[in-house]
């Protein structure tokens, strides 16, 4: 199942965040701002033949003007969604004409 949706309402209630979209973020977009995807969704686990756990990752990504306003989300961003179930499995940086900040969450359901 896609949580895609979820994920960014709750995104969006973060205090500071301007907008969150589920696709790439537009030229015109408003910073700063977080993308949100389903990255990957497979069978962790199978028992008699059938699968029993499912691993779905997203990829959360936040644009901002300088990696200090990248670093003022994640936090937040992290609390959100280890409300949701999911665990933060890597983060990194990419600092080019906008700063961004790309995070990928795990959840076992």
């Amino acid at each position: 199942m896609n949580e895609s949706g979820s994920i960014a309402e709750a995104l969006a209630q973060i205090e500071g965040v301007r907008s969150v979209t589920r696709g790439w973020p537009g030229q015109t977009a408003v910073l700063p701002c977080i993308a949100v995807g389903l990255e990957d969704q497979n069978t962790a686990d199978t028992r008699d033949n059938a699968a029993y756990l499912t691993r779905q990752t997203y990829g959360v990504r936040v644009f901002a003007q300088t990696m200090g306003g990248c670093d003022a989300l994640q936090a937040a961003i992290t609390g959100v969604m280890e409300t949701l179930g999911y665990t933060l499995e890597h983060a990194g940086e990419i600092d080019g004409e906008t700063a961004q900040l790309k995070m990928t969450f795990d959840k076992l359901t």
